[in-house]
């Protein structure tokens, strides 16, 4: 399963990173082109019982979230279709510090996203 795949490659960066914590602006990813919904969520305590059904902005949601990829990738790594989930993980100097963000305020808020888009899709 490409999503359990996923979460494990996930697990192994937490791990690397050292399971940050806090809101130190080195573990902070990008507000920059953020989806609406994200920052929302944040605004109210992000309430796992709460988290957004994006089913009516679905499409709105899908482009912003591109566009605040593109913006923490540079523009690099971005494509779509996204690499196979059992292609070679990309090493530490191809990944741009703009996702270099363990913890809750890190990649996280990508991946979590990314489960609220599939849900709504």
């Amino acid at each position: 399963d490409t999503w359990a795949c996923t979460l494990a490659k996930w697990l192994s960066f937490e791990h690397l990173m050292g399971y940050p914590l806090g809101k130190a602006r080195k573990l902070l990813i990008s507000s920059h082109l953020r989806p609406t919904a994200i920052g929302d969520w944040m605004k109210v305590g992000r309430q796992v019982k709460q988290m957004p059904n994006l089913t009516a902005v679905v499409d709105t949601f899908g482009k912003e979230w591109w566009n605040w990829w593109a913006h923490l990738q540079n523009g690099r790594l971005a494509e779509f279709p996204l690499p196979s989930c059992d292609a070679p993980s990309p090493t530490l100097k191809d990944v741009e510090d703009g996702v270099m963000k363990g913890g809750p305020n890190g990649i996280f808020l990508v991946l979590l996203s990314l489960a609220w888009w599939g849900l709504a899709a």
